[in-house]
């Protein structure tokens, strides 16, 4: 829905405004800290926001690990190239 003054997108139930990050979900997601509190136990809040916290968290928990990984794999990619480069060089030019 959105408003005839504006055009700001926002939900109808809850009344926010629409959020989407490509990390965090959408104001649609069931479990994201972004979602509509009538997705999830609309009459729980606390155990709504328990949850989302919860898994908030893992995701930021990750985020340092997934990036480490990836440094570390693209290290020794380019480790790799620079050891075997000149080895594969000479034997590609000298048959």
């Amino acid at each position: 829905m959105s408003c005839s003054r504006c055009h700001t997108e926002f939900c109808y139930r809850c009344g926010s405004k629409y959020h989407h990050l490509k990390f965090l979900g959408n104001h649609y997601d069931r479990f994201s800290i972004l979602g509509c509190k009538y997705n999830y136990k609309p009459d729980q809040p606390a155990q709504r926001i328990a949850v989302r916290g919860a898994l908030f968290g893992g995701q930021m928990m990750m985020v340092p690990i997934i990036a480490g990984l990836a440094i570390g794999g693209g290290c020794a990619v380019l480790g790799a190239g620079i050891v075997a480069a000149p080895f594969y060089a000479s034997y590609v030019t000298y048959p």
